[in-house]
């Protein structure tokens, strides 16, 4: 009417939006208040705080309310499709969208309990329709969403408490959030972080014909796109129009990056797509995954395969290495040294005189003595004798050693004469060897190698973790899988002539396998450092220094300890430094920067994980400078002939970023617990996604977008001390022995 001259025909607007303030004023004092008040504290009571969804930045502490926004168009076939199944359940698309919503919330964060905030329109009367202001009001749907339950079901339950609460929505927010007396925290937006819209669009085209360019007076254009602060972590708005239904999904750019909301479009779209072809289907039993990101996660990040001696033994390649390189020093401990040929014919006669006490393939022999030449010596004639070795820590408390003794059933001890007095006794006599007092006893054996059965399959060592029913789990490892893991490692951190490797760990920790065989893998030699020493940063830069040693390991905290008290000068005095290799708890981002910036830069920094039941490693991260923008570093890439796969508690993948337990499948998978079948069977499994079995290691975590994994703490109440797995369990059964 204004472009062509003429008076505006629009009808007068009879009530003023300082009517609907006046009426609101009263009705807030009337009884409808209280009832309505009543029933968002019924609704509401105990509610969760925080609907935890993975986030790529840590949630800073106050709301910076940016926004910013990612759209999509559904499919016209899945439109249909969506439209039919909401006629079908007799419901309105909006609720079969919120229902699938969500359903993808539940699946993110593993969360039943699901508050998410809907705009309602805000005009509780008729009279009100037509007037011009600021209505909307928000209204809670909180909503349970169970496992097992149908998705058809769910939307059935969702139908009610949307219509209940649309009963109630004339209650003010801002004023409910007063009344419920919550603490205000300014990262959070109170009650909900996430919304729900569904927008109609549907005759907005006809305007269109009104911003005709030849058109003379106000042009204008619709904008079928925006940008606005943002009041929450993440709002799905659905517009619809004639033509389609468009997704827009605004987020918290604080805390999302663009990656991650086109995935969670992507991961919709394809929940949709599923529950449209199977209603029926429990809310767990969906598959979130577009062809694509389940290749990367099942093909191009497990994309591992790589040759080893899987048909060989541990000792094979210790033998090898002697006939390559007699006289080169093998090990060190002190002043005294042994080279390779001396070493092996130590070793061999030690080993003949256990073959003559029945020692042979999977029979195990426990070893109890001090790091020490006679612990390498022990160790290795254990595998050449073709048994395998219960390592027994002096320390231990009598109760655990006996225990482990009897457990293992061990045919032998080997210990040192100073040790046997605090040595419990075992349930049935046991043969001890003293590996100090020996020798003249072994001096007509042999030092030819032993022949004998012991193939790759046989066991190579039981290392006891913590246990949750107070008995700690003796793990069985065979030779192939150490192999495994020992190869990948020289193909990684490589050990040479000139290289030396620390033994400062407790053999009883399975990191100590990388330190009693690694260095043979590549001709290089042994250090051990002495009893006490892994607890001193002065003296372990001393025997850094004076053994020329060129790869470590670390826990942490011992880790952090040693950079607090050793200087960067005398760090860059150690030029044959190489590899330092931190395992055995989580690795704080803090810690890694002090050690690019403390350590040479030639020296490579490396976090490792894996459980014992993978035998040592599982999975490596290359610490880059500049690393920092998670609080913990990831635990990276699977290793040589692994898979690391993350699922849901339903078994199925969790999607890239979406936390899941971590499970282990390849080469380094034990054979079980030794005399658990049942525990077994229930942390080992048949692998779903290929050949051979998957561990279930208990611990959370999720896939970086660049194809990294972000450990992100246990599933149950295992904690780790100085890289010692320790079962909460364990310890409250001992408690409720003693009370």
């Amino acid at each position: 009417a204004y472009i062509r001259g003429v008076p505006a025909s629009l009808p007068d607007i009879p009530i003023q939006y300082a009517d609907f303030a006046s009426w609101q004023r009263q009705w807030l004092q009337g009884d409808g208040l209280a009832e309505q008040l009543a029933y968002w504290q019924r609704q509401l009571a105990h509610a969760p705080a925080l609907l935890s969804l993975p986030t790529d930045q840590p949630r800073p502490p106050q709301m910076s309310h940016r926004g910013a926004s990612m759209s999509f168009t559904i499919p016209k076939q899945l439109s249909q499709r969506l439209q039919n199944l909401s006629q079908q359940a007799e419901a309105t698309l909006f609720m079969t969208l919120l229902a699938a919503f969500k359903v993808l919330l539940y699946r993110y964060t593993g969360q039943t309990d699901l508050l998410i905030g809907t705009p309602t329109a805000g005009r509780p009367q008729q009279r009100f329709e037509e007037t011009i202001g600021y209505f909307i009001n928000m209204v809670v749907i909180r909503s349970q969403v169970e496992a097992t339950t149908p998705f058809l079901d769910y939307l059935k339950q969702l139908q009610l408490i949307v219509v209940d609460a649309l009963d109630h929505s004339a209650y003010p927010f801002p004023r409910l959030v007063a009344e419920l007396e919550l603490k205000p925290d300014p990262a959070l937006s109170p009650l909900f972080q996430v919304a729900f819209a569904f927008q109609n669009f549907v005759g907005a085209k006809a305007l269109q014909a009104l911003a005709d360019p030849g058109q003379e007076g106000l042009p204008f254009e619709l904008l079928d796109e925006f940008h606005q602060a943002g009041e929450f972590d993440l709002m799905l708005e659905i517009f619809e129009t004639e033509e389609d239904y468009r997704l827009q999904l605004k987020y918290n750019p604080d805390l999302f990056d663009p990656s991650t909301i086109e995935r969670m479009l992507g991961h919709y779209t394809q929940l949709m797509t599923e529950i449209v072809a199977a209603p029926g289907k429990a809310t767990s039993g969906y598959d979130l995954l577009p062809a694509v990101e389940r290749d990367r996660l099942l093909v191009e990040w497990n994309d591992t395969q790589a040759e080893y001696p899987q048909d060989q033994c541990i000792h094979h390649l210790f033998e090898a290495q002697v006939e390559h390189t007699p006289e080169a020093i093998a090990v060190v401990f002190g002043h005294q040294q042994l080279t390779y040929r001396e070493l092996n014919c130590q070793v061999n006669q030690l080993a003949h005189h256990l073959r003559s006490l029945g020692v042979g393939p999977d029979i195990l022999v426990g070893i109890c003595v001090e790091r020490s030449l006679e612990m390498v010596i022990g160790l290795l004639a254990i595998l050449k004798a073709g048994g395998a070795y219960v390592p027994l820590d002096p320390t231990y408390p009598a109760e655990r050693l006996a225990f482990m003794m009897d457990d293992a059933q061990a045919s032998l001890l080997l210990t040192q004469s100073w040790l046997e007095a605090d040595l419990p006794l075992a349930s049935k006599p046991i043969q001890r060897i003293d590996l100090d007092t020996i020798g003249a006893q072994l001096a007509d054996q042999p030092h030819t190698n032993p022949v004998h059965p012991t193939e790759a399959h046989h066991l190579a060592y039981v290392i006891y973790t913590s246990g949750s029913t107070g008995r700690p789990k003796g793990v069985m490892i065979e030779h192939r899988q150490v192999l495994n893991t020992l190869w990948a490692l020289q193909r990684r951190y490589p050990m040479t002539a000139n290289d030396g490797y620390l033994l400062k760990t407790n053999y009883g920790f399975d990191v100590s396998v990388c330190e009693l065989f690694g260095w043979f893998m590549g001709g290089g030699r042994l250090a051990i450092l002495e009893l006490g020493g892994e607890k001193d940063p002065v003296r372990i830069l001393e025997a850094l220094s004076e053994q020329q040693i060129s790869h470590v390991n670390f826990v942490p905290s011992m880790l952090s300890v040693f950079l607090e008290t050793v200087s960067t000068e005398a760090l860059a005095a150690v030029n044959s430094l190489k590899y330092v290799m931190v395992a055995g708890e989580a690795f704080p981002n803090r810690l890694a920067q002090i050690g690019q910036q403390k350590l040479p830069a030639e020296v490579k920094l490396e976090n490792i994980y894996g459980p014992t039941e993978t035998a040592i490693y599982a999975t490596w991260y290359a610490i880059e400078p500049g690393d920092d923008r998670r609080s913990q570093i990831p635990i990276g890439r699977p290793l040589d002939n692994v898979q690391a796969y993350i699922m849901g508690t339903e078994g199925s993948l969790q999607p890239i970023g979406v936390p899941g337990e971590l499970y282990i499948a390849g080469g380094g998978v034990a054979r079980g617990y030794l005399n658990q079948p049942e525990l077994t069977r229930a942390k080992f499994n048949k692998n779903p996604f290929g050949s051979g079995r998957v561990y279930k290691t208990g611990d959370l975590a999720r896939w970086l977008p660049e194809g990294n994994i972000e450990f992100l703490g246990r599933v149950d109440h295992q904690v780790k001390i100085r890289g010692f797995r320790i079962e909460l369990g364990e310890i409250e059964a001992h408690l409720s022995q003693n009370p």
